[in-house]
């Protein structure tokens, strides 16, 4: 009888030696992409159009990334405004790109990598204004207005880096500007608002 030319024990050893470059491989892959979702809870700081000073604020943030450079997100935080009671705090809403530069493989900072990224995208602040209005009797009053809720829409764009001491963990820095225009009781007129955030976050790096 015939012998084959390779055995079945060769072609064994050889299924075995490409299953493990195979996985060797796609660890090596699964190390250098991010992991899929990011969860975090941040303090963010604004400053509004008038007054150079901040008033701390926190809330939440969740990061899809699509692929290793780009990422969609979504936070939401609670701004004081440094009026209260008169004034209440705004809520912060944003939908962003990201566009990230990962370099935390390299470990510059020896303990932990670093990340740079930047973003764009819509956000929208809902706010107390005043608007025109007349008071309930027996109050009397010219050019009268009330304080009511409304949502103001702009265009949110900045960045800011992340430092990763572990592939589960991160700090993240932010710096983002946006501004709206409005337009006050009784004119014509619109004015800029402008609202200037820092923000750092605490992240948990899933999947």
């Amino acid at each position: 009888m015939r012998k084959p030319l390779i055995s079945f024990s060769t072609l064994a050893c050889l299924a075995f030696i490409l299953l493990c470059c195979n996985a060797v491989v796609n660890a090596q892959d699964a190390q250098d992409n991010p992991p899929r979702i990011e969860i975090g809870a941040m303090l963010s700081t604004a400053r509004q159009t008038y007054g150079n000073y901040y008033h701390a604020g926190g809330g939440g943030r969740v990061t899809i990334n699509v692929t290793r450079y780009l990422a969609g997100e979504v936070e939401s935080t609670r701004q004081p405004t440094g009026n209260e009671p008169y004034i209440p705090p705004e809520v912060h809403t944003a939908l962003a790109v990201k566009g990230t530069y990962h370099a935390e493989e390299r470990r510059w900072l020896r303990f932990a990598g670093l990340n740079f990224f930047g973003l764009a995208g819509p956000a929208f602040i809902n706010r107390s204004v005043y608007v025109a209005g007349a008071l309930p009797p027996p109050a009397l009053c010219f050019r009268c207005v009330v304080l009511q809720r409304e949502t103001a829409s702009m265009l949110e764009w900045g960045g800011g880096f992340e430092v990763v001491p572990a592939r589960a963990v991160a700090v993240r820095f932010d710096v983002t500007h946006a501004s709206f225009s409005e337009v006050p009781p009784y004119s014509s007129f619109p004015l800029t608002e402008t609202r200037t955030y820092l923000k750092v976050a605490v992240v948990l790096r899933m999947w």
